[in-house]
């Protein structure tokens, strides 16, 4: 403790010319979610650390909170909205969102603006959905449309709510918004006849099937600032959308259209091969023009069993307008530059799996690389989410079933623990080195949804898991998993409180167990619980103890378990 209420580190001797990193603690982890199948999208934060998640779910008894815009499941399953407060305990408010008997609701992206309204997209074939007076589109043109919607600080209302469609399939991917509140919307259409504007870009359907689009909706909801088709003659997706101060739109996703538009002077004006290349586009203010556009990708290698298929899946800026993207590559040769973390592909070219995550810094004008890293081990590994801070260091969330993941020391979990794990990884301004990567994950598999982080450098993600041992803090909202799959919101800080040299944590398999009838003077065969080291400093088991008619024996009492490692119990019914 300092003078004037100041609060610093006592700090040994250390090479003053490399960055000083505060190692990151999971400050706390929660699952959320009813007793069906729950699925997460995305997740935003505000200036206050409250986090608010958006997905679907099937379960009737998903957790809402008294007075919320819609509380009951009609269909089969149904958009929802939930605000968490900053440390992970309360629910602020939590909604469903969807129309009558006939619905069918997906939300998949969340933006909140400085007023703390969300802005809610996805998708439903309800003809009934909540749309409200005035909104641009009032009914169900097609067998799916998509839809936005603005939903006030306290979940009670609506402001307004909208489809956004034409005759076919038509979902919406991701939203941003602007300081005016407009809304910028991207997604993926089959509709020749989507409401595009007069003056747009590209006003007609290019593709064989499926073609991205970019649409910018009015602050009230009622009319489209423009809209535009984005594609080729062949299939697009667009994934991800983001905006600038000047109101130019950034888009990204994947193409297998040879004539998907891109500029002049682009970085990589043609399609290189493989099943798909990744796209990066910005349009301007009005929709009407592209201001660059390029692929990114590689080709599939003689010899090479993948398909060189390559996607770019999410996209934030830098205060220069460079823009930072992620995706994943099952191409040999996909874009790197020299002296990265990772210049060389991963994987195993005979191992029909391998896919690798990757980072990639697009100068502000699309013409070049600032640096491009792959991020992988040898298997399947691919990146989901991107923010970048204030010093333009990338925080990147992902998925891994790779054993020889690239975790730091300091990493909260350094082995994988299921299947599919999710990793959470800071790179370097350069794209030289890791600051910080580590592993999160229970027995069975995880999938990363979202990341974001705030204005002290804390960083918050979400996602899905199957495993009833994903690492959980005390005191949090929902501290045991509750179905078959389940959200889960974590937020990793490093702000302030001063990290322990190792921080011991403990996931059990089971907190309750139920035996068969067992006659008098008999044992039962045992039954296993296991307790799993998660932290990064060794368990310390000084005794197990049981009470009444059951035994318990293990090997590891009296025993550190390292992290990574697993302490097997077996209890008996006597």
């Amino acid at each position: 403790l300092l003078n004037n209420n100041e609060v610093g580190f006592k700090i040994d001797d250390y090479d003053k010319s490399r960055e000083l990193v505060i190692d990151p603690i999971l400050a706390y982890s929660t699952y959320l979610g009813g007793s069906a199948i729950d699925f997460m999208a995305d997740i935003a934060v505000d200036a206050n650390g409250n986090v608010y998640v958006v997905g679907e779910t099937q379960s009737a008894n998903y957790p809402l909170t008294p007075g919320v815009l819609d509380n009951s499941l009609s269909g089969a399953s149904a958009a929802f909205v939930t605000k968490l407060n900053s440390t992970g305990s309360t629910l602020i408010y939590s909604s469903f969102l969807g129309g009558g008997t006939d619905n069918n609701e997906v939300a998949r992206s969340v933006a909140i603006d400085s007023e703390g309204n969300a802005y809610i997209v996805g998708n439903t074939s309800s003809a009934s959905f909540p749309v409200t007076s005035g909104a641009f589109q009032s009914t169900l043109q097609g067998t799916m449309d998509g839809f936005v919607a603005k939903l006030n600080p306290t979940g009670t209302s609506l402001i307004y709510a909208t489809y956004l469609g034409g005759a076919n399939l038509d979902a919406i991917s991701s939203i941003s918004v602007d300081n005016a509140g407009n809304a910028y919307v991207t997604g993926n259409t089959q509709s020749v006849e989507f409401p595009v504007t007069s003056g747009a870009f590209q006003a007609t359907f290019g593709g064989a099937g499926q073609d991205g689009f970019v649409a910018k909706l009015s602050p009230i909801g009622t009319s489209l600032v423009y809209a535009t088709y984005l594609g080729g003659t062949n299939n697009e997706s667009a994934l991800d959308v983001t905006v600038d101060t000047e109101g130019n739109a950034y888009v990204v996703g994947s193409t297998s259209s040879t004539n998907f538009p891109t500029t002049g002077k682009a970085f990589q004006r043609t399609f290189v091969g493989g099943a798909t290349d990744g796209f990066v586009t910005k349009l301007n203010p009005t929709g009407t023009t592209l201001v660059y556009s390029t692929f990114l990708g590689g080709t599939k290698s003689d010899g090479d069993s993948l398909s060189g298929g390559d996607s770019v899946n999410a996209i934030a800026l830098d205060a220069m307008g460079n823009a930072y993207v992620v995706g994943d590559s099952s191409s040999q040769n996909f874009p790197t530059t020299e002296g990265v973390f990772q210049t060389k592909f991963p994987g195993s070219i005979t191992n029909n799996a391998a896919n690798s995550a990757f980072i990639t810094k697009l100068n502000a004008i699309g013409t070049g690389l600032v640096y491009s890293t792959f991020l992988g081990g040898d298997t399947f590994d691919s990146s989901i989410a991107i923010v970048v801070d204030s010093v333009n260091r990338a925080y990147v969330i992902g998925n891994t079933s790779s054993s020889n993941f690239p975790v730091t020391q300091d990493a909260i979990q350094a082995r994988l623990s299921g299947e599919l794990d999710v990793f959470v990884t800071q790179l370097n301004e350069t794209g030289r080195q890791l600051v910080y990567s580590t592993l999160l994950g229970g027995s069975s598999s995880e999938l990363a949804i979202g990341i974001a982080v705030d204005k002290t450098g804390s960083v918050y993600f979400a996602g899905v898991t199957s495993s009833n041992n994903y690492p959980v803090t005390m005191r949090v909202f929902q501290p045991k998993f509750d179905s078959i799959i389940d959200g889960f919101i974590s937020k990793m800080s490093s702000d302030g409180q001063p990290p322990p040299l190792g921080v011991p944590m403990a996931t059990i398999s089971a907190t309750s167990l139920t035996f068969a009838k067992q006659k008098i003077g008999t044992s039962s065969s045992p039954m296993i619980v296991t307790l799993s080291s998660r932290g990064t400093a060794p368990l310390n088991i000084s005794k197990i103890m049981t009470t009444g008619d059951y035994a318990a024996t293990s090997a590891c009492a009296n025993a550190p378990v390292d992290p990574g490692k697993d302490c097997v119990i077996n209890i008996t019914f006597t």
